[in-house]
């Protein structure tokens, strides 16, 4: 059985191999191929991009890895921090973009959200990866990029909607996101009230 981070670790493989000619080429959502399928043709995994690349970096920090893996998972992660580095306007050049894709998908599923009548937990929970891939690519981006200010007051309206709450995915994955930074994690949203 394939474990939780087994995708995580295709992705940060991937790119320590592809990053250079995805951060060349025009392409946002670089496609990446994992093992083959049983019919023999490659199987798509996801697609890489600054922001699923970083997220996939960030969930590998609370895999429980074997050693061997450990080590294999931080040659792949100096080889992508050196092609970052190499290449770096062409990092901040993507992930610019992608902040300003990923905010227009954070912008409709939080209009969603606030819908009445409210949403599930579980819609909340889906739609956090969305905000949570917009924090990572906040830290790559100029600070001062307009979108971030549009951020800014999405944020205002979400904490609008809710409170702090518990941890919104899977526990095993809570070390790896602390709740100052990754706030929009610990965070639940108003419940309509129920008849009477």
């Amino acid at each position: 059985m394939a474990a939780w981070w087994d995708q995580d670790l295709l992705m940060v493989r991937a790119a320590a191999y592809e990053l250079k000619e995805y951060l060349l080429g025009r392409t946002l959502y670089w496609p990446l191929y994992g093992a083959k399928a049983p019919d023999g043709l490659p199987s798509r995994i996801q697609r890489l991009t600054p922001g699923t690349l970083l997220f996939s970096q960030r969930r590998l920090l609370a895999a429980p890895l074997p050693a061997a893996e450990q080590a294999q998972a931080a040659a792949w992660n100096e080889m992508v921090a050196a092609t970052r580095e190499a290449w770096k306007s062409h990092w901040v050049q993507k992930s610019t973009q992608e902040f300003a894709a990923r905010l227009r998908l954070w912008q409709a599923e939080l209009q969603e959200l606030l819908a009445e009548p409210p949403r599930s937990p579980k819609a909340y929970a889906f739609a956090a990866q969305w905000r949570c891939l917009l924090g990572l690519l906040a830290e790559e981006i100029p600070t001062d990029t307009p979108n971030r200010t549009v951020l800014a007051g999405l944020d205002h309206r979400l904490r609008s909607a809710g409170q702090p709450g518990d941890f919104v995915w899977d526990a095993a994955l809570q070390p790896a996101f602390d709740p100052q930074r990754f706030w929009y994690l610990y965070f639940q949203m108003h419940q309509a009230a129920k008849p009477s």
